[in-house]
């Protein structure tokens, strides 16, 4: 099935696949990457993966479904991680868009996802995103994130 093929993609260790190898074994990845990132019975590497691979088909029902997992993990992840691919995904596949998003990850209590929302933050690179970054830099208490969130800076 389309999905299975989608899964052994998500599933290789070689890399991460790109549009066209999606595009190359199902004609609708997006729908398809979708399904797998909100089936609570996908492995969760499986499930993380594809959360990461809808930034390749950035639409609106991505963007709806990166929102709604964002105010999943914003409050207690479902899955190890969700919260770091939904912050990549939208950097990633929504650029300027996904900066209020990714501002407010900034405030979350978890170091390692507030280091994630810097890495994205200055991944999108526009002056909105920079500014959050050293205004949350300024305010951080923990001195290695403060120091990694400046080096998110150019």
């Amino acid at each position: 099935s389309e999905r299975q093929r989608v899964e052994l993609l998500l599933s290789a260790y070689e890399g991460f696949p790109t549009a066209k190898s999606f595009l190359d074994v199902c004609p609708d990845p997006a729908e398809v990457l979708r399904d797998i990132a909100t089936d609570p019975h996908s492995k969760d590497h499986i499930r993380l993966g594809a959360l990461s691979a809808m930034a390749l088909f950035p639409d609106e029902k991505t963007w709806e479904l990166y929102l709604v997992e964002w105010d999943r993990a914003s409050v207690a992840s479902p899955a190890p991680g969700a919260a770091h691919h939904v912050l990549q995904g939208l950097a990633l596949g929504f650029g300027p868009r996904a900066v209020p998003v990714l501002i407010k990850g900034l405030g979350h209590a978890d170091a390692q996802v507030r280091m994630t929302a810097a890495f994205a933050l200055g991944t999108v690179g526009t002056d909105d995103a920079r500014g959050a970054i050293l205004e949350q830099a300024d305010r951080e208490t923990d001195a290695v994130v403060a120091k990694y969130l400046r080096q998110q800076v150019p």
